[in-house]
């Protein structure tokens, strides 16, 4: 007695069915590298804090600090000192400088005035002791960077939790009648440790590296610029729809005629 005969089995695709899942394959590689990317983007911002501090010494307050706490955390991690000091009845010192926190330092020795766009981050030199932005002695003779120093970025390094960070902070310095007067007008930090920033950054994206925050941000609320960029691999499943529409035709057809 002849058993039934059973249908045959095949063990080979056709080569449109093997296009077809290759191309699925590679969609998915690329989707997930898109979210790994934008995973990590996610997790790295820089935190900008616009304000408007102004030091102006005068004989009744001859020294006025600013305690600068970059991260809001309550700890002080730079002060920018303003003080005079009288050396005559018609003559006084000015000097303007800065102090780190144990561990901080600011870019350059003395401390550099910054243009927009500059690097701050590993490889540039931090001290950490006092730094003299500017100076006046008793002859009237100026000296320092940041002397008739507008919208330069002070380069700061600092610590968080035993974990290196890069910031800067923007001021202008001006000649007053009895000292320097010390405009303070905003500050920022990388909040991925050992990352550079760019002096002025307030955004992740390349593209928009020195583009500086909207208005609206104070000290107690610092605004958040985190990009949203298209995922590569979403770009990817978006650019082979197509293709897989017509592979996916193609299989179903393939099937069929077996």
């Amino acid at each position: 007695m002849k058993s039934a005969s059973r249908p045959r089995k095949t063990d080979n695709l056709s080569e449109s069915a093997y296009r077809y899942l290759n191309l699925c394959a590679t969609a998915a590689g690329a989707a997930l590298i898109g979210i790994l990317a934008l995973s990590q983007l996610s997790e790295a911002k820089i935190i900008y804090t616009h304000t408007h501090v102004v030091l102006s010494p005068n004989p009744n307050h001859p020294d006025l600090n600013y305690n600068l706490d970059l991260n809001h955390d309550g700890i002080t991690d730079f002060v920018v000192d303003d003080n005079i000091n009288q050396c005559s009845r018609f003559s006084a010192v000015w000097t303007l400088g800065e102090t780190a926190a144990n561990g901080n330092g600011a870019q350059g020795s003395p401390p550099e005035a910054l243009s927009r766009g500059s690097r701050i981050g590993h490889g540039q030199h931090f001290f950490g002791g006092d730094g003299r932005m500017a100076f006046k002695d008793c002859p009237n003779h100026f000296s320092g960077n940041w002397l008739r120093a507008t919208n330069r970025y002070l380069g700061l390094k600092f610590s968080i939790g035993r974990k290196t960070h890069y910031g800067w902070a923007r001021l202008s310095v001006q000649e007053g009648r009895f000292s320097f007067i010390v405009t303070l007008t905003g500050y920022a930090y990388e909040t991925t440790p050992g990352k550079a920033i760019n002096a002025g950054q307030t955004k992740e994206a390349a593209d928009d590296s020195t583009n500086e925050a909207g208005r609206g941000a104070s000290v107690t609320k610092p605004i958040l610029d985190i990009p949203q960029p298209a995922s590569p691999g979403i770009l990817a499943l978006g650019a082979q729809r197509d293709p897989l529409r017509r592979k996916e035709s193609a299989l179903e057809g393939d099937l069929r005629s077996r």
